[in-house]
């Protein structure tokens, strides 16, 4: 019997080549595999703001967020 990590690296190799011929991605997982992996990686996350409002004494100050791959 396969193990676990290894029937996860199949199915998601399968998954990987459904998206590139442009199949539909929903099916099962692995036998051994409850899904929950597969959710938290199709799942796209919020977009990050542009800026944020800090409001300090009763004065909003604008603040501008940009991020760099240097930090």
């Amino acid at each position: 019997m396969p193990s676990p990590a290894r029937s996860l690296r199949a199915w998601f190799a399968g998954l990987l080549a459904r998206a590139a011929r442009g199949a539909p991605l929903a099916g099962k997982g692995p036998s051994s595999y409850k899904g929950g992996m597969r959710v938290a990686l199709l799942r796209r996350s919020a977009p990050e703001p542009s800026h944020i409002t800090v409001i300090h004494a009763g004065t909003c100050y604008p603040v501008a967020l940009r991020r760099r791959a240097a930090a």
